[in-house]
């Protein structure tokens, strides 16, 4: 499993709102791999960063994943680790 964090600048706010319905779809295709997902907010409410825990068993295909993402332009930094899950334990 993969944990990954996607950061996002505020001055893509406009582009993201843009390109959510495409993010949304296409994360609907891929919810075979996703284990959990979801977003960090700053302490105004504004998405911050958007983080996946992907079951893939390679970092290569974690990377396909982001790449294929429509939010991917908007990202700008990636963070990418291999996790082990030990809580709860599977």
């Amino acid at each position: 499993m993969y944990f990954i964090q996607c950061y996002l600048p505020p001055e893509k706010s406009d582009t993201i709102e843009q390109l959510r319905s495409k993010h949304r779809q296409y994360i609907a295709t891929r919810l075979s791999i996703i284990k959990y997902g979801g977003i960090v907010i700053d302490e105004r409410g504004a998405m911050e960063r958007i983080c996946y825990f992907l079951q893939v068993s390679a970092q290569e295909e974690a990377e396909n994943f982001l790449r294929a993402d429509p939010y991917f332009p908007c990202y700008n930094n990636i963070e990418i680790r291999k996790f082990v899950q030990r809580i709860p334990q599977e």
